[in-house]
């Protein structure tokens, strides 16, 4: 055990906090994308809808018929691109592994706060714990697997 002046000077915590900012800048950065893909393949789908049943012309010159096959041709991209990043999935994980991130430098925080002192190697031995299942989770996402 090591005794500090600071549980925000401990080496591991600020580590800690370090990983918990980068899955959470990343966490967001899928939610976002995940929601305007989404947003996006719902207007579409919807537009291809209107589109097919409404038979005039736009500025004279584009016939709803053929922005409707545009679209139609289009769409089928943007899910394949869902499919293939995953945003929805790699979200999650984020936010699963933040939140297991957060709930360890709480408890660094509180044993350092109660002691004075901290049992490292313990909370050593669990952060690599939570980067090693983190690593296994995104392989099995990226691999195409179901994530537990």
């Amino acid at each position: 055990m090591a005794d500090r002046n600071r549980a925000e000077d401990i080496l591991l915590r600020q580590l800690v906090e370090k990983k918990l900012k980068k899955f959470q800048d990343e966490a967001n950065k899928h939610k976002n994308l995940y929601r305007a893909l989404w947003l996006t393949a719902t207007g579409m789908s919807l537009a291809i809808a209107m589109l097919t049943n409404f038979d005039f012309a736009i500025y004279g010159a584009i016939q709803t018929g053929t922005l409707a096959s545009i679209l139609g041709i289009t769409l089928p991209a943007i899910t394949a691109y869902v499919v293939l990043r995953s945003p929805e999935e790699l979200w999650i994980y984020e936010i699963r592994t933040r939140n297991r991130l957060f709930n360890l430098k709480e408890r660094i925080d509180l044993e350092f706060g109660s002691t004075g002192s901290l049992d490292e190697q313990r909370f050593r031995d669990e952060y690599f714990d939570i980067m090693r299942d983190a690593d296994a989770q995104w392989a099995a996402i990226k691999g195409g697997k179901q994530v537990s």
